[in-house]
């Protein structure tokens, strides 16, 4: 597409180039709502990378777009396709990988925590901080669905413990006067 910028595979980028990126305030409240929805922080080595996958081909392409904007992305995101089981449906994904950053990293010591022997998703403490109107949209767009029958946005937070629900769910009233609650939805080995 006009106007990207594509860093030829294998080539990455210096340490001395990552020690210089410079992510601006916008794309930060982006990352946030993106970590709160459905993107994830890899740890390789010492340094940690941003991934996302999604379904939606152009909201991929939007995030691309804006992490190709200070060039820490390589190629354009790839589609993927799964079966799910049991219904046998195709699920077809976009994801995109940026490269390892020291910002990511500090990223990832504030969002995951260990449980158990395994790094999971926990809330930094300054989340009320941390979600502006911007994290919030890009929260929504990424894990949210409107339900057209209860007349509400769904916001999935299974990343989270109920305690972290508990404190989205304050941030949301106090915040942004945002009226919620919380439904639990069990897997049928929950039973």
């Amino acid at each position: 597409m006009p106007g990207r910028t594509l860093i030829r595979p294998g080539t990455g980028l210096t340490k001395a180039q990552k020690a210089l990126i410079v992510v601006p305030p916008q794309l930060q409240q982006v990352i946030t709502g993106m970590i709160l929805g459905d993107g994830h922080l890899q740890l390789r080595g010492s340094l940690t990378r941003f991934t996302i996958g999604l379904k939606d081909k152009e909201f991929a392409y939007h995030l691309w777009d804006l992490f190709n904007s200070i060039g820490i992305v390589g190629a354009e995101p790839y589609c993927s396709t799964s079966v799910i089981k049991p219904s046998g449906n195709l699920s077809v994904t976009y994801h995109f990988v940026t490269f390892t950053l020291p910002y990511f990293t500090h990223l990832y010591h504030n969002w995951y925590r260990l449980d158990n022997g395994k790094k999971v998703k926990a809330l930094p403490s300054n989340i009320d901080e941390l979600l502006t109107p911007v994290a919030l949209a890009y929260w929504i767009s990424s894990d949210g669905s409107y339900n057209k029958t209860q007349g509400a946005v769904i916001i999935h937070t299974e990343s989270f413990s109920p305690d972290e629900v508990e404190i989205l769910r304050s941030i949301l009233s106090d915040k942004f006067n945002i009226d919620s609650t919380r439904n639990l939805h069990y897997r049928a080995t929950d039973q």
